[in-house]
């Protein structure tokens, strides 16, 4: 009977470690951490072209999509981005005038 019980507890203690190894299971996908970076980048840079901005460059985006800056691009100076006023302000609709030494930005009626 000692033997009966103990075959039984020693029976009782395999299935308590098999079974919830076998509930686990294997994950669904397993992900290679270059690949799935590289697949991110990719969506991320095919997101910037879509919205009409470039690539490796800093764009502003505005109303879904990309600000043109033909004359100068953004860019990061001492951890603030800097961007051209000029196009950034025609894009919200205003209109820039300079002169020698002024320049006037007028949105609406400001």
């Amino acid at each position: 009977m000692k033997k009966f019980v103990g075959f039984l507890l020693a029976l009782a203690m395999m299935a308590s470690m098999v079974i919830p190894a076998m509930a686990a299971g294997e994950p669904d996908v397993l992900y290679d951490a270059a690949a799935y970076q590289a697949q991110t980048q990719e969506s991320v840079n095919k997101a910037i072209v879509k919205a009409g901005g470039k690539l490796n460059q800093i764009n502003v985006k505005l109303n879904d999509k990309c600000i043109a800056f033909p004359d100068a691009v953004p860019e990061l100076q001492n951890g603030s981005t800097m961007v051209p006023v000029r196009a950034l302000m025609e894009a919200l609709g205003a209109k820039v005038t300079m002169d020698k030494n002024t320049v006037t930005i007028v949105l609406g009626t400001t």
